[in-house]
């Protein structure tokens, strides 16, 4: 992770990297109240195609291995450098891979197949966040990601579970060219994100 070793294209010469810069801000910052993580999901949903959904299991074993290595080090210190009174929260990921379902038959197999994998993935970095003291926050649920059974029609493509529609509306995962798949969220899609957050900050009924 680039994150914790550095090395992103991104980070100016001679300056330190993200984790280091953020504990750097938090130490400047006394008064923080709200530190977020979304990280990791990249080791493992980067090797699954994002046209045709096949995944290799050989680097999904590594990715989850990196996961395991890097993120409890990257949650220990967030949670060490952030006020003792600030709420510190991991996201865990919606499943971009649901937009396969809008691809045929063979795209709708997939899709299915994807979820035990991003179950998989969320389970596991949940327990390593809550290890290090960080709450959860789940992107799924709001998401609907394990709904597959209540429906919704998706322009252009008639009835389609309840996921793919969110997948579809909430994120660019389902965009045609030039666009193509992309699976950031949508202005809606943050909004669900940041509502995820809010359900662990104030519970609701």
């Amino acid at each position: 992770m680039t994150l914790l070793h550095g090395g992103e294209s991104c980070r100016p010469d001679g300056q330190p990297g993200q984790l280091e810069r953020a504990e750097d801000v938090l130490a400047s910052h006394p008064s923080t109240v709200l530190v977020t993580i979304n990280i990791g999901d990249n080791d493992l949903e980067a090797c699954i195609n994002r046209d045709t959904g096949a995944a290799n299991a050989a680097c999904l074993q590594r990715g989850e291995a990196t996961v395991r290595k890097n993120l409890p080090e990257i949650a220990r210190r967030l949670r060490a450098a952030a006020p003792r009174s600030a709420r510190v929260i991991g996201l865990v990921d919606y499943d971009q891979f649901l937009s396969l379902w809008i691809q045929g038959a063979q795209g709708r197999a997939a899709a299915r197949r994807s979820l035990g994998i991003i179950r998989h993935l969320n389970q596991f970095v949940s327990a390593i966040y809550r290890d290090a003291g960080v709450e959860v926050a789940d992107a799924s649920t709001r998401f609907s990601t394990e709904d597959m059974t209540t429906r919704r029609t998706l322009a252009g493509h008639g009835s389609v579970p309840l996921n793919v529609y969110k997948i579809c509306t909430l994120t660019w995962a389902c965009s045609a060219a030039p666009i193509g798949h992309d699976d950031h969220a949508r202005p809606a899609g943050y909004y669900q994100l940041a509502e995820a957050i809010l359900d662990v900050l104030h519970p609701r009924p």
